[in-house]
């Protein structure tokens, strides 16, 4: 009888002893699960400085994904530029160099935000805006860098883009929508002279120092481009100066009433 009631608290002890085993175990797990999940997220997780406002992570250095938001900034301008050039512009070459800058930085912008998303950077859409006309409506926001006026669920969290060539692009934008005639011709020319010659230096560098090869080939590829463009807005400054220096010339004369004219020939 001793022994049986030892045998069954030898059984009782044992079943204890387990119980408390598994207890202390399934204690165990939840936190062992959360050390190897944090190891996880840990292991190969991407400096914060590489995540767009997608979420995404991008291979992109900061250099390379900053020469990518200020080319689809600018290219974006040419287009609105070029849209401004057709229906503004008096000189008949002025808007078919109006059309080329359309029709060329149109396909370098697809190809260009094609290439952002392939590094897992996204490039926000322009507004449908851009094509107005309307003064108050600059194009510059549409263009895709940081923050521009375009936010939605996945561009909220990126910044503002407050740079000094951004302003500049809104107040060149503001003043061709204010001109007209052979004043807007020589705005016109005078702005893709100066944008074209800042984007050759720019694209220039990229094609030589651009950590990315893709980056770097896209800005080689893009240069052909730019310089023609620079080329042929050089081109037109002559001739859109020499308009308007003949519209005043016209003027003058206009001034001049045939009265005044007859007392001189009778003179």
């Amino acid at each position: 009888m001793k022994m049986l009631r030892n045998q069954l608290n030898g059984n009782a002890k044992t079943k204890f002893t387990l119980a408390l085993c598994t207890v202390l175990a399934l204690t165990a797990i939840p936190a062992r699960a959360d050390d190897y999940n944090d190891k996880d997220k840990n292991k190969g997780a991407p400096d914060k400085d590489s995540v767009t406002a997608t979420g995404r992570a991008t291979s992109l250095s900061r250099s390379d994904q900053k020469f990518i938001h200020d080319a689809a900034r600018g290219g974006m301008m040419e287009v609105h530029m070029g849209k401004l050039g057709i229906q503004k512009a008096q000189n008949e070459q002025v808007k078919q160099f109006s059309q080329k800058l359309i029709d060329d930085h149109t396909k370098a912008n697809a190809e260009l935000r094609q290439l952002a998303a392939s590094k897992g950077l996204m490039l926000p859409e322009p507004r449908e805006g851009i094509t107005s006309t309307d003064p108050s409506v600059t194009g510059v926001d549409a263009v895709g860098a940081p923050g521009a006026n375009t936010e939605t669920s996945t561009d909220r969290s990126q910044v503002r883009d407050k740079s000094e060539a951004a302003e500049n692009s809104k107040a060149e934008m503001k003043k061709l929508h204010s001109l007209s005639g052979t004043d807007f011709d020589r705005a016109f020319v005078k702005i893709a002279v100066k944008d074209h010659e800042k984007d050759v230096k720019e694209f220039e560098r990229a094609s030589e120092k651009a950590d990315d090869a893709d980056v770097k080939a896209f800005a080689a590829k893009m240069l052909t481009t730019l310089r023609d463009h620079l080329q042929t807005a050089k081109s037109l400054e002559p001739q859109v100066k020499n308009a308007g220096a003949a519209a005043l010339d016209v003027g003058s004369e206009s001034d001049v009433s045939p009265g005044k004219i007859n007392a001189s020939d009778s003179k």
